[in-house]
């Protein structure tokens, strides 16, 4: 296998300095790291046998390196595989803010809304990260691309590291933990009870499916909520799913995710597209309760 070829010994190249406690279903551990020759920091995600056994950590690692090039896609280091044993491991880049639940969590305590200059920040980031997945880069024109669908697309999933020179104002917004992932190649897997129910699509899973569980991270950032599709059980689709507070084109963007019909929603090229035709700028990291430095 060609994943076991490409295998590494990590422990000969980081150490150790601790656990770290996260939610999700497909691991054993996480471990921070420290690379012996640059000092740099990394994540090491460490998989179960079974997954390891099922082929589940061979998809992640896979979809990972296919995608290390992508801004907006956690980044992949090297790996650990070997099936006979059940063992195997990720090493990836760490985000020094930790996960957008954490600063979705402060806001809601506070009650403070968050700049809509940040949500476009976040849309654009994220529907960036998307059409990578599922168009390549540069995005392809043809259909029978070996697209990739994230499946649990949610703010737990989704981390926010050092501002780039390219948004110097706001954190780098990238998407982890691609443990549900599915690509056009390959079989998909019984993913139902590892989605979380907040943030499931209304379909299996097909490409727009990421797109209606953006739309729905969006929901959860102006709603300020944790459970946006309860949120949208209140104010319909058709209304004004971000909010009063909010622009007429993000509440128009946002509709377009959230449409219940699949074949009707928006696809990534377009949303990429649209949303760069209204996207709002300016605003700071000052405006967020970002707390501390996680790492």
């Amino acid at each position: 296998m060609e994943l076991e070829r490409a295998s590494v010994i990590t422990n000969l190249q980081y150490d150790r300095i601790r656990s770290v406690q996260a939610a999700g279903n497909f691991h054993k551990a996480i471990w921070l790291l420290r690379h012996r020759m640059s000092g740099k920091l990394a994540m090491r995600k460490e998989f179960t046998p079974d997954d390891v056994r099922s082929g589940f950590a061979a998809r992640e690692i896979n979809h990972l390196r296919r995608l290390r090039l992508c801004q907006n896609i956690c980044t992949y280091r090297e790996h650990e595989l070997n099936i006979a044993s059940g063992t195997g491991a990720v090493v990836m880049d760490v985000y020094e803010y930790g996960d957008l639940w954490g600063l979705l969590e402060r806001h809601i305590a506070q009650a403070l809304m968050f700049p809509e200059a940040f949500i476009w920040h976040v849309f654009k980031s994220l529907a960036a990260a998307l059409l990578h997945m599922q168009r390549g880069n540069p995005p392809v024109s043809h259909t029978n691309f070996d697209w990739i669908v994230h499946v649990d697309l949610y703010p737990r999933n989704i981390f926010l590291g050092l501002p780039t020179s390219h948004h110097p104002s706001w954190p780098r917004v990238v998407i982890g933990d691609f443990g549900s992932s599915v690509s056009r190649t390959q079989s998909t897997p019984n993913f139902e009870l590892r989605q979380q129910p907040d943030f499931r699509p209304p379909e299996q899973c097909f490409p727009r499916s990421d797109v209606y569980q953006l739309g729905l991270v969006i929901v959860a950032l102006c709603r300020l909520t944790t459970q946006p599709k309860h949120s949208l059980g209140f104010f319909p689709t058709f209304q004004k799913p971000a909010g009063e507070m909010y622009s007429e084109g993000l509440n128009n963007v946002l509709r377009k995710c959230l449409e219940v019909n699949y074949a009707a929603r928006i696809h990534t090229l377009g949303l990429v597209q649209t949303i760069h035709r209204n996207f709002l700028g300016g605003g700071s990291m000052h405006q967020l309760l970002i707390g501390e430095r996680v790492y």
